[in-house]
């Protein structure tokens, strides 16, 4: 089995704004982070919280659910946040490696 799961990751800590563990994130205020809306460009994916504290990460290998009419593609992809906890394909978002978009769960595997 492949696996790049712990590849270069990198973490950074934060206060949370109503952000959900497992969900892209955009920063809404100083040092603060939030669920990052629907067509937007986000900053990480919150990995943990606890109280209002989080760990975002914004390197590394992740593993989202996608949506949309397009499958991200394969290589340098420009991802948005899709504001259910997951991401599509689009212009104007995070420029990251797509590894494997497998259709039949709608999962997408990146480096951002």
């Amino acid at each position: 089995m492949i696996s790049n799961k712990g590849f270069d990751e990198a973490y950074i800590t934060m206060k949370t704004d109503t952000a959900t563990v497992g969900y892209p994130v955009t920063v809404s205020a100083n040092g603060t982070v939030k669920n990052a809306a629907a067509s937007k460009p986000f900053v990480g994916v919150l990995y943990n919280s606890r109280s209002d504290i989080g760990a975002v990460q914004v390197k590394g290998y992740a593993k989202l659910k996608y949506t949309g009419d397009t499958a991200p593609a394969l290589g340098l992809c420009s991802l948005l946040a899709n504001g259910t906890g997951g991401v599509s394909a689009g212009t104007g978002g995070l420029t990251v490696r797509v590894l494997s978009v497998n259709t039949a769960d709608s999962t997408v595997e990146f480096l951002m």
